[in-house]
């Protein structure tokens, strides 16, 4: 396990744009150590982990060839066979709501817009027929990590090799079309994508989560995925305790995710539909509408909560000061300084609060709240408005309601209705469990036919 020792616990604040420590006024720095000493040993860890991720992660480049020129995977010093095969028996035992959860977690991807356009560059995505070979192919991919023993010249391993030597590729060739390298910072995201809504919010998924040993399983399993895949073991967010993993997964909800689901670029909601129908020969087809309804339900964003109990909903507590946010948002403009459009959507990550667009969705708020956090911001031809700047927990119960539900059609809230029920059912009720094992099970079955035609 790593621990806060690998990472200083420097705040944003105290940190320039080319990581030299400079000197800040007393009474900021008091603030700040008040601040940490209020939060616990695990929320410290994800914030310095955090911290890192943004400080160095960002201009270190996903993987590096060695020195014959080749890549290749290999399985870490502190590989654990046990803990890993716990982590495959988990997936196995929650099949459905893991790869439903990863659906979610690639759409929330898509809505990054540097790795979108990188995706986009490969042009293997980009219509219904080259989108539907690359995430059939994806999918493949993963159920051979979960489903095989992972061994020199096994499929899983084979698997590992080629697609971190198409991280590498990609990375270039984005680098050559000034778009930017893949980092390790991009490789903790695409972490998440995989694991972090099945390990933090998995009774929207209807995925068991009664027992440490089995999460701790999974998580393991993660970091050493990811560390074949070429994350450094100071960037694998998967190799600290199950508390500080899920601190840093609920840290990148609130700071990173939410802000940017929102924002929906014209290429996000292009890609995304061209994904979904790809996709749809396999399974229902969903709308837009109703998978970017469900995936915001998940990850918390106001004014989707239909069908969740508000008063357990919990977020992260605000970790980082004005001041850090102001110096993070220089460390990120000295690094896209070549590329504005992405500076300007990603001003809505750097502001004390949390974004929500427009004001329909805090209809449940008395105005008076309304116009205390009235400052706003337009991106892309989208309002922002600034909530929650306290850690009250019962201030932000406030905010959720599910103004967004009514707002679709009829016949997509009556599909809402039905895939929350689903999952419900899918958590709670052994038959429907093994229903949508069997139905999950038709549909690989089609996806690996499909893929060994390619």
């Amino acid at each position: 396990m790593l621990s806060a020792q690998h990472h200083h616990l420097v705040p944003f604040g105290l940190i320039s744009p080319d990581g030299n420590v400079e000197r800040n006024k007393e009474n900021e720095s008091k603030i700040i150590m008040e601040e940490e000493q209020s939060m616990t040993h695990s929320e410290l860890e994800a914030k310095s982990f955090v911290v890192n991720m943004i400080k160095n992660g960002t201009s270190t480049p996903c993987d590096v060839p060695s020195n014959s020129g080749t890549i290749s995977a290999t399985l870490p010093r502190w590989y654990d066979e046990l803990k890993f095969k716990r982590g495959q028996k988990y997936f196995l035992e929650n099949r459905f709501g893991i790869l439903s959860s990863n659906l979610c977690g690639l759409l929330i991807l898509l809505a990054d817009p540097k790795g979108l356009d990188v995706l986009d560059s490969t042009k293997r995505s980009s219509t219904v027929e080259t989108a539907k070979k690359r995430y059939v192919s994806t999918i493949m991919h993963t159920i051979s990590w979960y489903e095989i023993d992972l061994r020199p010249g096994s499929k899983s391993w084979e698997s590992l090799n080629t697609i971190r030597k198409m991280h590498l590729l990609a990375s270039n060739s984005a680098s050559k079309k000034m778009i930017g390298l893949i980092t390790q910072s991009d490789l903790v995201l695409t972490t998440f994508g995989f694991m972090g809504l099945a390990l933090v919010r998995p009774h929207f998924l209807g995925i068991r989560c009664d027992n440490k040993e089995d999460r701790e399983g999974f998580t393991h399993f993660w970091a050493v995925i990811g560390h074949m895949l070429g994350v450094e073991d100071h960037f694998n967010m998967c190799l600290f305790s199950l508390e500080t993993i899920e601190h840093i997964c609920s840290i990148l909800i609130r700071y990173f995710f939410i802000p940017v689901i929102q924002l929906e670029t014209v290429k996000f909601k292009e890609m995304t539909n061209v994904l979904l129908n790809g996709l749809s020969p396999f399974m229902p087809h969903m709308s837009y509408d109703i998978q970017l309804f469900l995936v915001k339900r998940i990850i918390g964003v106001p004014g989707h909560q239909y069908g969740v109990d508000v008063s357990k909903e919990v977020i992260c507590r605000s970790i980082f000061s004005a001041d850090e946010l102001d110096m993070a948002r220089k460390v990120v403009r000295s690094m896209h300084r070549e590329n504005s459009h992405y500076l300007q959507m990603y001003e809505i990550f750097f502001n004390d609060g949390i974004p929500v667009a427009g004001q329909s969705n805090l209809k449940s708020v008395k105005s008076s709240v309304k116009s205390e956090h009235g400052n706003s911001i337009e991106i892309y031809g989208k309002t922002f408005h600034w909530i929650m700047k306290s850690n009250d927990g019962a201030e932000w119960r406030e905010y959720l309601n599910d103004a967004a539900f009514y707002a679709l059609s009829k016949r997509d809230q009556l599909m809402v209705r039905w895939i929350c029920f689903l999952f419900w059912c899918y958590g709670n009720l052994r038959l429907a469990k093994y229903v949508c094992e069997w139905g999950m099970n038709l549909i690989l079955f089609l996806m690996q036919r499909f893929d060994k035609s390619l």
